[in-house]
């Protein structure tokens, strides 16, 4: 191969792989069968539910026993399906439009965690990205460990969805 045409070769296999990395998104489910593919789908239909605003929906993914963890802190700030409920219920309320986004989701223990990098947007403010990790257990999600709201961080936070990371 000449010179040339071994530069055009390269130049044409790192144009490919640049075009093709594109944004990030979730990766597909796991297949049928595998235990991450429940972890996958128990995520994705409270994202939906979320999505479409439907309070319920994203309520029935939760245990009824649920629990809401301060990632920094280790304190539980949310106990019980209900709880957590009537937070979503706020943010929907304070938020027309929220809507999350998976940037990247990776999975462990078979499925038992689910780890996501979530953009969250709310309409009229700024996308917000965060780490957080759910705990699947009995198809349900049992544990969600985040950064705790600004509003319960810092008094004088802007509203927005719930436990977005913030700085005070």
């Amino acid at each position: 191969m000449r010179g040339s045409d071994a530069f055009r070769s390269a130049w044409i296999v790192t144009t490919m792989v640049v075009a093709c990395a594109g944004p990030h998104t979730a990766p597909n489910p796991p297949v049928w069968g595998d235990r991450r593919y429940h972890a996958f789908e128990i995520i994705e239909a409270r994202d939906r539910a979320l999505n479409s605003r439907d309070l319920p929906g994203v309520a029935a993914k939760y245990a009824p026993e649920a629990q809401v963890v301060d990632l920094e802190t280790g304190e539980v700030i949310l106990r019980g399906r209900e709880a957590i409920q009537a937070e979503v219920g706020t943010v929907l309320a304070q938020c027309a439009e929220v809507r999350i986004e998976v940037v990247k989701r990776s999975y462990s223990e078979r499925g038992r965690f689910v780890s996501d990098l979530e953009r969250i947007h709310c309409s009229g403010t700024v996308p917000v990205e965060e780490w957080v990790k759910y705990e699947i257990a009995d198809l349900k999600i049992v544990r969600v460990w985040k950064r705790q709201s600004p509003a319960k961080r810092c008094p004088a936070a802007p509203k927005g969805p719930p436990f977005v990371a913030v700085a005070c």
